[in-house]
């Protein structure tokens, strides 16, 4: 079992006799006329590369007879796994490209780091927190050969993007609207600044997305509320009054008033 290579691999004797025991167990993992183990029926070897090889057995009774047989033994090619990534935004898709070399493929497992995995060959992970992962690539080939590449990628935390300014108008101002969060904004009339000066006839929603320097986005909204101007009125107590005379002048249309 275990026969790739660089990998220790486990070699069982089927070997019997009868009558007696067999004492000695004579191992050439590589029949190169050298003895590699020498002990009991079951032996430890860490191969070599992966080649086809003719293993020797040589066993010896306790009567001190012996006999050998020889299998014919293929040591097979370990995968090697590897992969690359960016870093990315939390709740955006992170890709991962395999870059794998493996000879008869049997399965890719990924594990992202954060409880998720994946069988496919490039998979795509989208993170909810942000943080550093270490993301394990295991590659297998139909043979039980394994290698296992490593690496951390880091998810960024979004911006927090806001917008400042007057949300209450009167009909026929403006206000400045102010964004924060990012180094680079986008707002819905198009603007590319981070302020813009807005003078809407009627209640409005503008929205913009921020972009900070990690390259992640977000977005904010506010609503311009637009009041009505009032429409004042003077109406006198007397339209006709003797010299000297006085007269009420009553105001309408408004809540408040400034004479």
């Amino acid at each position: 079992s275990n026969l790739c290579e660089n990998k220790a691999a486990t070699y069982i004797s089927l070997s019997s006799i009868t009558p007696g025991t067999i004492n000695q167990y004579i191992w050439d993992f590589n029949n190169d006329g050298a003895d590699d183990f020498s002990g009991n029926d079951t032996a430890i070897y860490t191969n070599g590369i992966a080649a086809t090889y003719i293993t020797k057995l040589r066993c010896i009774s306790d009567k001190g007879c012996s006999a050998f047989t020889q299998k014919v033994t293929t040591v097979y090619p370990n995968p090697a796994a590897a992969f690359s990534t960016t870093n990315a935004c939390a709740n955006s898709s992170t890709s991962f490209t395999n870059t794998s070399a493996v000879t008869n493929l049997d399965f890719y497992l990924w594990n992202f780091g954060d409880g998720n995995a994946s069988s496919q060959t490039n998979p795509s992970h989208t993170y909810t927190t942000a943080g550093t992962y270490t993301v394990d690539l295991i590659v297998a080939s139909q043979e039980g050969c394994r290698d296992t590449a490593s690496s951390a990628v880091m998810i960024y935390s979004l911006p927090v993007a806001s917008i400042t300014g007057n949300s209450n108008i009167c009909a026929g101002s403006n206000t400045l609207l102010s964004a924060s969060g990012g180094i680079n904004y986008l707002w819905n009339t198009s603007a590319v600044s981070a302020s813009i000066t807005v003078s809407p006839a009627s209640t409005t929603s503008y929205s913009v997305t921020i972009t900070d320097a990690n390259g992640c986005m977000n977005n904010a909204s506010t609503t311009i509320t637009v009041n009505p101007v009032p429409a004042v009125s003077i109406t006198p107590s007397s339209s006709v009054l003797p010299n000297g005379g006085t007269v009420t002048l009553i105001a309408n249309g408004a809540d408040y008033y400034w004479w």
